[in-house]
């Protein structure tokens, strides 16, 4: 049902226009993933000390996780400004 007397809402103007529970569900969703990599880096380090996993392997993946968590620690960042500009605006 369409309601003839409401204009609709145009994508664009609302991209613009971040709201606290977008920052708070992002902020949430990037430190659920840090603890996740966390946790496979212990894993990870568990199995090379145990002989379960060769280093080059080891190096390899901690190298992948790494740049994984320098990028969502990037965001982390960026939301932070976005969210301090937002709610100084």
């Amino acid at each position: 049902m369409v309601l003839s007397n409401v204009p609709p809402i145009e994508p664009r103007a609302m991209a613009n226009i971040p709201s606290v529970p977008y920052f708070e569900s992002k902020l949430r969703l990037c430190k659920g993933f840090l603890q996740q990599y966390e946790q496979e880096l212990y894993l990870l380090e568990t199995k090379l000390k145990s002989g379960e996993l060769e280093q080059r392997i080891y190096d390899d993946c901690t190298a992948a996780i790494v740049r994984d968590i320098d990028h969502i620690m990037e965001q982390i960042r960026t939301l932070t400004r976005m969210e301090k500009h937002s709610a100084a605006a």
